[in-house]
């Protein structure tokens, strides 16, 4: 197990879109179980933990997108500690280039916003499994 560290922060609002896809939804029912809220939680891994985090998110299970103008995506399991709450979660890299080496989009089948009382800059602990 893997333990990373980081702050939730407002994302840019396309993960809604993503996990309400019959593809995303196929992934999550299919491989992890769960019926995924729409919209991911953002977090950003402190400075410490990106290392750890790149080596882990490379080693995620691969799931090929059916559409070729979509983006492949590797994912992982997860819990998320916030004070005195956690969750289980499942972790969505999508493979793009571009995208932000310390992003972590956690998904599960609740606003997890909400349920762990979290605020923007608010720090979580993540247990990655892999």
């Amino acid at each position: 197990m893997t333990r990373i560290s980081g702050k939730i922060e407002t994302g840019q609002g396309v993960g809604a879109g993503f996990t309400r896809t019959d593809w995303a939804l196929g992934v999550f029912r299919d491989a992890y179980g769960i019926d995924p809220f729409p919209g991911t939680l953002n977090v950003r891994a402190d400075p410490a933990s990106v290392a750890a985090w790149q080596s882990a998110a490379a080693q995620g299970q691969l799931f090929k997108a059916p559409d070729p103008s979509w983006c492949d995506a590797r994912c992982l399991r997860a819990k998320i500690l916030h004070q005195t709450h956690f969750a289980a979660v499942v972790i969505v890299v999508p493979m793009v280039e571009s995208y932000p080496q310390d992003q972590i989009e956690l998904v599960a089948g609740m606003n997890l916003r909400e349920w762990l009382e979290a605020l923007d800059g608010d720090s979580v602990t993540l247990d990655l499994e892999f």
